[in-house]
């Protein structure tokens, strides 16, 4: 069985390049540059760890491709992991809105972004 299908490259996208980046691609702001390093951390982070995990457990990053389709894996059990994914998209999600339609309406000064 492949460990690499079309549905884990699209989930990788999402879920590692895109939600990173929800704050620049909601605000359509690109100057940003608080969402940027946040998106960068979040991507690089991912590639480092997993770049170590495959040097010191290779069959652990193909274990985990497969999480979703173990047959002994209980209903619940994919549900909760989705909704895991799910949940950490809330914070660049949050960041994102909050930015573009000002409800904090909070000025924090030194660096940080307000519109």
């Amino acid at each position: 069985m492949k460990s690499i299908t079309p549905s884990v490259v699209l989930q990788l996208l999402v879920f590692i390049v895109l939600v990173p980046f929800l704050p620049i691609i909601i605000t359509g702001d690109l100057g940003w540059v608080e969402a940027w390093l946040y998106g960068l951390i979040g991507v690089l982070g991912f590639i480092i760890s997993r770049y170590f995990a495959a040097k010191k457990h290779p069959d652990l990053l193909t274990e985990r491709a497969k999480m979703m389709r173990h047959d002994d894996a209980k209903a619940w059990d994919k549900v909760l992991a989705r909704l895991v994914g799910l949940g950490g998209a809330l914070i660049p999600l949050t960041a994102g809105l909050d930015v573009r339609g000002n409800w904090s309406g909070v000025d924090l000064g030194w660096g940080w972004k307000t519109l």
